[in-house]
């Protein structure tokens, strides 16, 4: 789900035009941003938490070369995320925990070569350097992976939410129909009147809001496959 998508998604939810919401967004993201630059955090009960966190300075190698480096401290903003949200459909999935377990491994690979590669001779040291890349290889692939899993599961949660507010909506036609059928059979005399036209155009409209809603269930299912 893009920005986009999220504005849309939400301003269907509230009632907003879409402009109204995407200005509601950017002004959430706006102030987060903010206070990140201040040095504080931003918590959302449930949801997660943003802060920056401070990368200590660290000795690296250069995979070109295989030569030892000095890496800089710096700042980088990180999201943690909060026990509901871990809860969710997409923790059920095992999404995060699969990619944080094989990138984890592959750290740890990653750690073990560069403690095996300081101090090596240049022939050594380009065998290191292929093993190193070997491993970026792997990193790249598996996190590439996850993350195109991640971005069908998550556009499939939103397409079923949509299908659902829309479901919703329906029903609440189909309901409102319902009603004025009722007031219009009892004011009319239904046993003496089965050839009322508004009658007859109230229940043929009911039929074609309870076919759309099946429509959309059925939708809901196939993405769920």
């Amino acid at each position: 789900m893009d920005k986009a998508e999220l504005i849309e998604e939400i301003s269907s939810k509230v009632g907003l035009t879409k402009k109204d919401t995407g200005n509601v967004v950017n002004a959430i993201v706006q102030t987060i941003t903010n206070t990140l630059k201040k040095g504080e955090k931003v918590t959302l009960v449930g949801f997660g938490t943003f802060q920056v966190l401070e990368r200590k300075a660290r000795r690296g190698v250069n995979p070109q070369t295989g030569e030892t480096i000095q890496i800089s401290a710096k700042k980088v903003p990180k999201f943690r995320a909060g026990k509901e949200l871990r809860e969710k459909e997409i923790r059920e999935t095992g999404t995060f925990e699969e990619m944080g377990r094989k990138l984890d491994e592959l750290g740890q690979k990653m750690k073990v070569i560069t403690q095996k590669g300081a101090g090596k001779t240049s022939k050594q040291a380009k065998n290191w350097g292929e093993k190193l890349d070997e491993v970026g290889r792997k990193l790249k692939k598996v996190t590439q992976n996850r993350v195109e899993k991640l971005a069908t599961q998550t556009k499939t949660i939103a397409q079923v939410s949509k299908l659902r507010s829309q479901i919703r909506d329906i029903k609440r036609k189909r309901e409102d129909k319902i009603s004025r059928l009722g007031k219009i059979a009892y004011e009319s005399h239904l046993y003496k009147k089965l050839d009322n036209k508004d009658l007859k155009e109230i229940g043929e409209e009911i039929a074609k809001l309870e076919k759309e809603i099946r429509i959309k269930e059925e939708g809901i299912e196939n993405l769920k496959k």
